[in-house]
């Protein structure tokens, strides 16, 4: 037994590093220790620490090889702490994939918690182990993991407790409970550092059980409990036995040993009291010695201040006597040169005079022109704003025009208008008759039966012509904006500057919206503009479609200042977006317009914003970086949109890179289906509502005014409305904006409300500014529970009184608004709201000051960190090397260079090469931290090679990749936004210049530099576009892990090589899964540069005694085959 006070001592640990830690193997236990805790931690804790960033601590590290293992291994974020000071600084020294600090967890440190403790053979030293745990449990927010001796019943002399079973609590306290165990026997492992078994307890804190949702298979993996263990436990029992009897023996030598040692104590204790007596009594003379000297040196300072202080002094005042000298000699001077200046001043007065008397002149003349000025520059800003409200309003109005035409036409075009022309026909045929007689009666009158006759002739053929001449629907007036037509290849619409492909230092921004741009100003244009603001180029994708059969598009300049556009695409009937989901057919020729466009802009990076399910199967062709979501209502809510677009949304609201919602109650739907979702509210533009405009609207009546301003559509609460008319009959309720509900026929009786209609967002101050009370009149359905209301924003920002309905999204603005959950508490507000009148500056300031800080440019900015902080795609890049070191340099440079958008692991696995490749690769991955090297001894072969790699990689997909190969720009970001957007989808490879089946391509290239710009020409024009095939060939395949994990590794069966991806293709097809071929990644190929060497004999032999092997699992194999080679049209294409 161990004295606790010297063992759990920094003093104890400090000497034991120092001294023996290295010579009794110290560094090897810890890091056996730590691979024994990592091949028994569950699965699902391994994959939650990684792909939730959970940071973790190592307490009780030592020397921090254990620590550094399981960073190396595991890929955490592991600190190590340990309270030896002297073993954290060799550990920080020493490693360099973890972090160490000087701490003891047990003094309580003020430190903030990890999310994961994990301790290893620490607990043991502890009388009272769990009274630690409590102490160490401070520090973990969600896990603790914990590696033990198990049944140590023979203890080391540094432990102080045995766990087994009896003693291991399932609830430490009532925050923490026991979620999984796992028991190794590591007796028998070569070599090992402890003769017994080892227990890994995962504890994990009680408000996480509910979010981990654990299954009982989750929660063990027993080594020796197990009833599948039975035949190693009878094993055991045997050696138990024999360590039994000699465990006997050795505790009667301990209590022998126990005795004498207590003897020996008792004698120290006595010599150590009288030691500490003659201590206390030499410290307290030493500190009287200390004191006197301390005292002494003090003086001595004080002394030397002094002088020092005398010796300055004495040197300014002599140099203060020099300067006075100086002084006076300069003074003698300056008044000899004053005397002759005195006599020139009395000469030029009378000039001065007169010069001063010009000057006064000038001055006013001055000020005179600069007042005119500034009149001149204000008419300037006010005819400048006065051309933007104009020039706003006339494409408010042609908006208008515009949408009335698509009406009706869109209701010529209809079924129900042409079943129901015989009603028509009916109902108007009296007319029609009436018409005609009184036609007959005319020509009768005026020339007889001839007459009528010859004018009926002329009739039929007059009405068919005219018949004829009916404008075909779908059909839409031209409008003054500048449009383009793109051909193949693109033309540069008039006055936009054909776009370059080099890179930006932006990406293009994508707004796929949910409205026109010149609808009602609303939450699509105000993010794009601010977008713009910030530096992007902003593509704003109109929910209209020119009708047209061919691709293409046509683009308008939205502002002369910034990058902002509107694009309307060319798509035949241009359907509306709102109905049904796009056809397949839409969807094709979208994207070939798409591909147009880009061509055109030379976008080479996008992000892709949607705000609506129509365009998701468009956004996914893009390969943008990221793709959003852009959730700004519950549309279910919404009552008529077709089950097919929901359908799609909510496959979007799964798979977006990141999900944005603009409240919380959407934020709770959405986060049961994504787990990268951010809250950006709508805001104001506080700009254009802070200042009152010039004019206002004025009640001829002089009555105050209660208003609203918005759609009024089925969320508008009428019956409130007539509520408040009727409550307030001396007071005009002004409602501003378009009656989509009948609202206007049902408050007609009401002669103190008044309609405007739609008006353009620029003259919403203007009616703003008249308000004295603003409402926020919403029904509570689940379509305004989900909304977070933009007019709020601007009514503040206008310093205006609101009164609204009492939603979840209010709570926000806090005492800014009234709110009420009742019809009369809402016109009790309102007449609080009129009482209170006029606002106190106060008052108005704080209204005002939250709008400011609520602006889009605020919102843009939370939307750019959102995305930036997005984690990056983990891509573990599997190397296999044999000789070929040239090829291999190749190989690997072009990983690093063109790999962006991913976070890249290469794991490079040497197959015994004998041309100096292990030499250039250990210096190579040396120098890398995202690099893993494994050097065999000899050839493992293909698969034997590859699934080494597979092994050790941690990234979430897999690429097998030869040597022999070269990838080009993009090739990783695009082959997983394919692999994430398509989950049926289990492999997918390039297309390429050399190999034997769909995936090859015809080029040109005769260099590698010319083999990248043909390689950009080739897949940007297939942007987004994959293809089914039966066999991808390994030479380039990426996989998600969860596809390895169903299929497993690569078949060894086959040997050296051949035919192993024909087998692993097989595999995942027998899991229900597809294997596919980008068509926008190239990755170049030399073809079997390791194969060749073997020669043409060695080869066939192989081939076909693999052959053989694969027919025996899988059937007669179907050789590989090319399809019609896809070219590109001219080497045009590539200058």
């Amino acid at each position: 037994m161990s004295d606790q006070n010297n063992i759990n001592s920094s003093q104890y640990w400090d000497n034991r590093f120092e001294s023996d830690w290295e010579s009794n193997g110290g560094r090897e236990q810890s890091r056996f220790f730590a691979r024994v805790a990592i091949e028994a931690l569950p699965q699902w804790l391994v994959h939650k620490v990684r792909w939730d960033n959970l940071s973790v601590c190592d307490w009780g590290c030592a020397q921090g090889d254990g620590t550094e293992t399981l960073a190396q291994l595991l890929s955490w974020n592991v600190t190590g702490i340990d309270f030896s000071r002297s073993a954290i600084e060799r550990a920080a020294r020493t490693h360099r994939n973890a972090r160490f600090s000087h701490e003891n967890l047990l003094d309580r440190p003020d430190r903030p918690p990890f999310d994961v403790v994990f301790s290893s053979n620490t607990l043991e030293h502890f009388v009272k182990p769990w009274d630690a745990f409590e102490q160490i449990s401070h520090y973990a927010s969600k896990f603790i993991v914990l590696l033990l001796p198990y049944r140590e019943f023979d203890r080391h002399i540094e432990h102080e407790v045995t766990f087994d079973a009896p003693n291991i609590p399932l609830a430490p306290n009532p925050d923490w409970a026991l979620v999984y165990e796992s028991v190794v026997d590591t007796r028998f492992r070569e070599p090992t550092y402890w003769a017994g078994h080892q227990i890994l307890l995962i504890y994990a804190r009680t408000a996480q059980l509910g979010l981990q949702r654990l299954s009982l298979a989750d929660a063990r993996r027993s080594g020796v409990d197990a009833d599948d263990t039975s035949t190693r436990t009878k094993q055991s029992l045997a050696y138990v036995q024999g360590e039994k009897s000699r465990a006997h023996q050795a505790l009667a030598q301990a209590e022998k040993e126990k005795w004498r040692a207590d003897e020996a104590l008792a004698q120290l204790d006595a010599e150590k009291l009288r030691a500490d007596h003659a201590i206390a009594h030499l410290e307290t003379e030493g500190l009287r010695a200390n004191r006197a000297l301390a005292q002494l040196e003090t003086e001595k300072v004080r002394a030397e201040q002094t002088f020092a202080q005398a010796e300055a002094e004495k040197s300014r005042a002599d140099e203060a006597l020099a300067q006075l000298d100086a002084e006076k000699l300069r003074a003698d001077h300056a008044l000899a040169q004053l005397e002759v200046e005195r006599s020139a001043a009395k000469n030029a007065k009378f000039g001065l005079v007169s010069a001063s008397t010009r000057m006064s002149v000038l001055t006013h003349e001055c000020e005179t022109l600069r007042g005119k000025l500034q009149q001149l520059t204000d008419e300037h800003a006010r005819l400048i704003d006065a051309t933007h409200q104009r020039d706003e309003c006339i494409h408010f109005l042609r908006y208008r025009q515009q949408s009335l035409m698509t009406e009706v036409t869109t209701l010529l075009a209809t079924r129900s208008w042409r079943w129901t022309a015989p009603l028509r026909v009916v109902r108007g045929m009296p007319d029609w008759m009436r018409r005609r007689l009184n036609d007959v009666n005319y020509a009768y009158a005026h020339g007889g039966v001839w007459n009528v006759a010859h004018r009926s002739l002329a009739y039929i053929p007059k009405q068919m012509k005219r018949r004829g001449e009916i404008a075909p629907a779908g059909t839409m007036p031209a409008g003054s904006v500048a449009r383009s037509e793109p051909s193949n290849p693109p033309a540069s619409p008039a006055g936009i500057t054909l776009a370059s492909k080099t890179p930006r230092a932006l990406p293009d921004v994508f707004v796929f919206s949910i409205i026109d741009w010149h609808f009602r100003i609303q939450r699509p244009q105000h993010l794009a503009r601010e977008f713009a603001q910030a530096g992007h180029r902003v593509y704003f994708f109109s929910n209209h479609f020119d009708d047209a059969r061919e691709p293409g598009y046509s683009i308008e300049r939205l502002d002369d200042l910034l990058p902002l556009y509107q694009v309307r695409l060319k798509v035949h009937r241009a359907p509306a977006i709102y109905f049904a989901a796009p056809t397949a057919e839409a969807i094709q020729q979208i994207h070939a317009g798409m591909r147009l466009l880009l061509d055109w802009s030379g976008t080479d990076r996008s992000w892709s914003i949607i705000q609506h399910g129509y365009w998701y199967p468009i956004a996914t062709g893009l390969q943008s970086e990221c793709l959003a979501y852009d959730c700004m209502d519950h549309h279910e809510g919404f009552g008529n949109v077709p089950q097919e677009l929901l359908a799609i949304e909510e496959q979007m609201m799964e798979r977006a890179d990141l999900l944005v919602t603009t409240s919380s109650w959407l934020e709770n739907h959405a986060r049961k289906r994504n787990s990268h979702v951010s809250v950006i509210r709508n805001a104001g533009q506080y700009r254009h509502f802070c200042d009152a405009p010039a004019e206002r609207f004025v009640d001829p009546q002089g009555r105050q005014i209660i208003g609203y301003y918005g759609a009024i559509a089925e969320w508008f609460d009428i019956e409130l409305v007539a509520q408040i008319a009727q409550s307030f009959p001396d007071a005009l309720v002004l409602l501003v904006g378009a009656d989509s509900a009948g609202v206007g026929d049902k408050l007609a009786r009401y002669p103190n409300v008044q309609m405007t209609g739609e008006v353009p967002y620029v003259k919403l101050p203007y009616y703003l500014y008249a308000f004295e009370v603003c409402l926020m009149p919403f029904r509570v359905i689940p379509l305004t529970l989900a909304t977070n209301p933009v007019k709020v924003y601007e009514y503040l920002g206008a310093g205006r009184s609101v009164v609204g309905v009492d939603l979840p999204e209010m709570a926000q603005f806090g005492d800014l608004v009234r709110i009420a959950d009742t019809h009369e508490g809402f016109v009790g507000q309102v007449r609080a709201a009129l009482a209170a009148l006029p606002d106190s500056q106060e008052v108005v300031a704080r209204r005002k000051a939250f709008a400011a800080g609520q602006t889009w440019a605020h919102r843009v900015a939370d939307f750019r960190n959102e995305i930036q902080a997005l984690p990056r795609p983990k891509v573990s890049a599997i190397v296999l090397t044999y000789n070929n070191l040239n090829l291999t340099k190749d190989c690997l440079d072009s990983l690093e260079r063109h790999s962006d958008g991913v976070d890249l692991e290469i794991v490079i696995v040497d197959n015994a090469s004998s041309d100096g490749t292990p030499a250039y690769l250990s210096a190579w991955a040396g120098s890398r931290a995202n690099v893993k090297l494994i050097l065999n001894d000899d050839n493992r072969g293909f698969a034997g090679g590859n699934n080494q790699g597979l092994a050790a990689a941690m990234g979430d997909y897999l690429v097998i990749l030869n040597n022999d190969t070269v990838v080009t720009r993009g090739w990783a970001m695009r082959m997983t936004r394919h692999l994430r957007h398509n989950p049926w989808l289990g492999i997918i490879g390039p297309v390429t210049n050399n190999i034997g089946n769909e995936a090859r391509v015809d080029t040109l290239y005769t260099g590698l530099d010319a083999m990248h710009i043909e390689a950009q020409a080739l897949t940007d024009r297939c942007l987004g576009e994959w293809f089914e095939l039966d066999t991808v060939a390994f030479f380039c395949a990426m996989l998600p892990r969860s596809t390895y994990e169903r299929c497993g590794p690569i078949s060894e069966d086959y040997g050296v090589g051949f035919f192993e991806d024909d087998d692993y293709c097989r595999r995942v097809q027998a899991a229900g899964l597809r294997v596919g071929c980008a068509e926008d990644v190239f990755v170049h190929h030399h073809l079997s540069a390791s194969f060749n060497k073997l020669g043409e004999e060695k080869k066939r032999a192989l081939f076909e005694t693999n052959r053989a092997i694969y027919e025996a699992k899988w059937g007669p194999w179907t050789p590989h085959k090319y399809r019609e080679s896809r070219k590109i049209v001219s080497e045009d294409a590539y200058v």
